[in-house]
């Protein structure tokens, strides 16, 4: 599904070109040209984020995001996830791929072709058959030559010992630099920092199993509040702001993008509880558990429409907040 990066790249247009026409009242009183850091882009929720991010990076677009939790999201940490998971299951073959086309080594689609088209077992067995063969400092050779050896540490060392080696053999820092735009290195940096640490928070440190440090991130990825945060790569200045609506309360800007607007609420499935809780009162009006909404009572079929109404109402309010972010000197909602 590519219409959340196709919205982010027409963003990206229109963001270029009202650098170009757009002028703002400063705090002097006097009119001066529209900057990255007078334009936010606010979503409903985080979900969509990296699309969003995909397009502003390919235009060249400077930008900091909301970081609260989304560590473990990032492009270059779900790099580094998929290579643990590759050394303690190798035939998962989309993780495989996914490591080999990213920095770290950086193989094209005919690499990938030639992998596909190896007789034998899973990706990660071909790559092994095919190591004789392939000219030595190519992608899949580096490859071929690196990943047995940090398989073969992933039992013997604890996380952040192995992530160290991954690092250091790897070249990770200067290869994530080199993808990615000059003004987002430092950001990069950070987070695959960030990630090394996590491991030595993870039981202090001590000898944790590979399986439960990846079990422990997909628990954390789960729990949105415990979720790790992104590094903050710096202040606003000079920066477009991607934020979530929530996480703008209180800012303004003179000109505000609102994007996945047509998002749908999410749909619940099998049972579920309502339980009403009137601010004042001492205990819940009703503590109700129902099921379908094709297999409702009338009784049941009257407090789901109450509570759709409801939630209808907080959208209409977290619509209002959106649309208010916009400076009242000069409004720009897009």
């Amino acid at each position: 599904d590519q219409r959340h990066r196709q919205e982010g790249g027409m963003i990206a247009m229109q963001i270029q070109s009202l650098l170009e026409q757009q002028t703002v009242v400063g705090q002097n009183k006097e009119a001066r040209p529209l900057r990255y850091d007078d334009i936010m882009i606010l979503v409903r929720s985080r979900k969509h984020v990296h699309a969003y991010e995909e397009a502003l990076r390919a235009a060249g677009i400077p930008y900091v995001t909301a970081s609260r939790g989304t560590l473990l999201d990032c492009i270059e940490i779900r790099d580094l996830v998929a290579l643990l998971n590759i050394l303690i299951i190798p035939y998962n073959n989309l993780n495989l791929a996914s490591v080999l086309r990213s920095p770290l080594f950086q193989c094209s689609d005919q690499d990938l072709m030639q992998l596909a088209a190896e007789p034998g077992g899973n990706w990660l067995d071909r790559l092994f058959a095919l190591a004789p063969r392939l000219e030595p400092g190519t992608p899949l050779a580096r490859a071929a030559l690196w990943l047995p050896r940090w398989q073969g540490l992933a039992g013997q060392r604890p996380v952040h010992d192995l992530l160290d080696r991954i690092y250091s053999e790897g070249n990770v820092a200067a290869r994530y630099e080199a993808a990615f735009p000059e003004h987002l290195h430092s950001r990069v940096r950070a987070n695959l920092t960030r990630f090394i640490e996590l491991a030595l928070e993870m039981d202090s440190g001590r000898y944790p199993s590979l399986a439960a440090f990846l079990d422990r991130l997909n628990t954390l990825k789960i729990l949105e509040e415990d979720a790790p945060d992104e590094v903050a790569e710096g202040a606003a200045a000079g920066n477009v702001r991607l934020l979530t609506i929530h996480a703008a309360k209180g800012l303004e800007a003179p000109v505000v993008f609102l994007a996945d607007a047509a998002a749908a609420a999410p749909v619940t499935r099998g049972y579920q509880v309502m339980v009403r809780w009137p601010a004042q009162a001492a205990r819940p009006s009703n503590f109700f558990l129902c099921g379908k909404a094709s297999e409702a009572d009338s009784v049941t079929a009257a407090l789901l429409e109450h509570e759709a109404r409801e939630e209808q109402r907080e959208q209409t309010n977290l619509l209002y907040v959106a649309l208010t972010r916009a400076k009242q000197d000069r409004k720009s909602v897009v």
